[in-house]
Formats: C-alpha cells, structure tokens, sequence
C-alpha cells in the first residue's frame, strides 16, 4: 500500500507544529477496539467464516493562523483475521490540505492529499467501509498548485490559477494518471443574491497507455433566495482530443437546489463531467442525478437519499447505476442511540446486471469520561446474472469500545 498520504501528513502535521506559536491548533479524535464475527469474510458463493480483531483510530485538525492554513482528516482499520481466512490489512481514509498565501489574499500555493479505498471499476458507486476489499483498490490522488487572484473590482473575483494532479493505485492492473490543469475562472456579484460567471480550463492527462488534452468551458450562475436557500448552476462543453483516436465533444455540468425550511433539508444535485476510474485509461464521462431528504426530530433524524448514474466515454463499457436508501437515528436515552440503515444499488452493464442489498442497525451506549460502546448487525446480499461472481450474502455482528479524546 503506498506511503505518499502518510509522508504528506507528516509534512502538514510539522507546518502546524511550527505555525502553533501564532495560534491555537483545534484537534479532535477518538480510538475504538472491537471484535466481529463476519460469516462470509471473502465474500463469496463459498463462504467461510472467520473472527475479526478490529483497531480503528480517528484524527481531525485544523490550524489557521496568519497565512498558512492546514488540515487533517483521517480514519482507518486494522483488520486482524483471527483464523486466516483472509490476510490482515490496514485501510485507510485521508483527506489532507495545506495552503499559504505568498501574497495576502492575492497569490496562493496550495497542496492536498487523498487516500481512500474504491472500486477497481468506479461504476458500481462507492464502496461500503464494512465489506471485503476484493473488487476495491487503494486511490491515492496528490494534488498542488498556485493561484493568482488579483483584486480587479469590488464585486468581481477573478483567478487564474495552474493544478497538478496525480492519481495513484496499488493494484498493477489500474492506470496511473497525472494531469495538469490551467484554469480562468470569473465570478461577478450582480446583486446580493444573484452571482454570475464562467470557467475556461485546459487540461493535458499522462499516463503509460495513452494521453489527452481536453479543454473546457462553462458559465455559472448562483442565487440565494432565503437563508439556508438556493439554486447554482454551471453549464458547457469538453473537448477531448486523444494522441491516439478521434476527438469527443460531451457536455459538462452542474447544478442542484437546496432548500432548508425549519427542520427540513431537500438536496437536489445533478453533474457531468470526468472521473477517475481506476481501472481505464482515459478516465470516464458520468453523468448522475441524485436527491436527498433529511428531517429531524426531537429525538429522531431520518435521511432518505436516491441516485442515478450513467458511465461511458472513451474504453469505458457503458454502465448504469441505480441507488436508494433510507437512514434512521434515534436517542432511545441521552445516553443510548441506535442507528438503522438499509441500501439498495443496481449496476446494469453490458457485461452485468449487479444487485446489491446493505443493511445495518447500531445500538450505542455512552459511558462515562467519553467512553462508549457498541454492538452491531450488519448484512449484505449481492446477486449477479455473471455466472462467475453468482449470489452471495453476508452477516457481521460485533462489538467495540471507543474513548474520544
């Protein structure tokens, strides 16, 4: 599994170690210890069983001071499989980012770092963090750039600014890619509520198997109708043009409401562009329409969410990927809580027709000194047309104690 993610977080740790002298670092975290027993641990038509000794660390800072800014967010699992049905891992979720500004609010040099587990294929969604990770790959995206923002007019914003990515993958079968991106963007105050503008970016992507250089314009447009209310809007096109192949003209966008009366929220959001895909050479173009409810109680939060996504482009079998779920919360006590979700996912491919069913309930109990615990259920059925991967399912049920400090 590759270091860059903790090398990078080193270095932001040390920039705000260093800056802490100016001000305060807030930091928050928690540790948890647990054993489960997972009925089916390689998830497959053959189950076998296995007990799992579970360590799982959470880390958030923030520091921001003078001009340099910095964060960190992380989690992970140390899986210990007790009886070696499967090999021990360790995985990881990081979100990292420094900034510091050469000149006040004019010139910025910025670095981020991303580390998460995700699937070989990114068509099938994003993967649950309580299922095996044989289908999934360690991503790990290190981006820096500048940016340049000269004060051109009280209400209008201007930058210009030049990004270099790289996304990294330990499977030897995925595509490394690196991209780099010079990007005009303009944004124009109208009124208070209405916010105007357009972005021109040229991108050129590398990788071992074959290179592009796409370019992309789009206008913008946001209104903000209430508090905790309004409409965005960003519409254009991209122009692929591949060293080896003919040229792609796509649409890009996007564009959603959100909308918040009393204790009600409704999120609308509908994009296409590019994403990274693992396993391709040229990235794919998706295309998804997704909608979420959330309502809260007194005592009780109820999420519903729905999505639909559409994969194709360029080496990209086209793909469609149907969602629905349903989240519950509720405070039995002060003290004790218990969580119930339940997931749907369709992926519907010329080479599959995938269905997959998650479900979950959590019951957590608060002790003393920031100390908890907690026993879980968790289910997965998975049921392919592909007479390879065929029909499984699979039963979780554990326990863990966490301390948060």
């Amino acid at each position: 599994m590759r270091n860059g993610y903790i090398i990078f977080s080193l270095i932001i740790l040390t920039m705000v170690w260093c800056a802490s002298s100016l001000a305060e670092v807030q930091y928050n975290g928690s540790i948890s210890v647990g054993q489960e027993y997972n009925d089916n641990v390689n998830e497959t038509s053959n189950a076998k069983g296995d007990f799992t000794t579970i360590v799982s660390p959470v880390f958030n800072a923030n520091y921001v001071g003078g001009r340099v800014r910095g964060s960190i967010v992380y989690s992970g699992d140390l899986r210990l499989f007790d009886s070696g049905q499967r090999q021990n891992e360790m995985l990881n979720n990081l979100e990292a980012q420094g900034a510091v500004d050469l000149v006040e609010k004019v010139l910025v040099v910025d670095v981020s770092d991303s580390n998460h587990m995700v699937y070989n294929n990114s068509a099938m969604g994003q993967p649950s963090p309580y299922e095996s990770t044989n289908q999934q790959t360690n991503q790990n995206i290190v981006s820096g750039g500048i940016t340049f923002t000269p004060n051109v007019a009280e209400r209008t914003k201007v930058s210009l600014a030049y990004r270099a990515s790289e996304a990294l993958y330990d499977n030897t079968n995925d595509v490394n890619k690196l991209t780099h991106d010079v990007i005009l963007d303009v944004l124009h105050e109208l009124t208070p509520k209405l916010e105007l503008g357009g972005t021109l970016t040229g991108e050129r992507q590398d990788t071992t198997s074959g290179d592009l250089s796409r370019f992309m314009a789009s206008a913008v447009a946001r209104y903000t109708y209430a508090e905790g209310c309004y409409l965005y809007g960003r519409f254009g096109l991209s122009d692929t043009a591949y060293d080896i192949g003919k040229n792609t003209l796509y649409p890009i966008w996007s564009a959603g409401l959100n909308h918040t009366w009393g204790r009600t929220t409704l999120t609308l959001d509908s994009q296409g562009g590019y994403d990274n895909n693992p396993n391709t050479i040229y990235n794919s173009y998706h295309a998804t329409y997704s909608a979420s409810l959330t309502q809260i109680f007194q005592r009780t939060r109820i999420t519903a969410n729905a999505s639909y996504s559409d994969y194709s482009g360029q080496g990209t079998p086209h793909s469609r990927d149907t969602s629905a779920g349903l989240q519950i919360g509720y405070d039995l006590t002060p003290r004790l809580t218990v969580n119930l979700s339940g997931n749907y996912v369709n992926t519907n491919s010329s080479q599959d027709n995938l269905n997959r069913l998650y479900g979950s309930a959590e019951l957590t109990y608060a002790l003393p000194k920031d100390f908890s615990v907690t026993g879980y259920y968790r289910h997965k059925l998975s049921d392919s047309q592909n007479v390879s991967t065929s029909r499984y399912q699979v039963n979780i049920i554990g326990i863990k104690l966490s301390k948060a400090f």
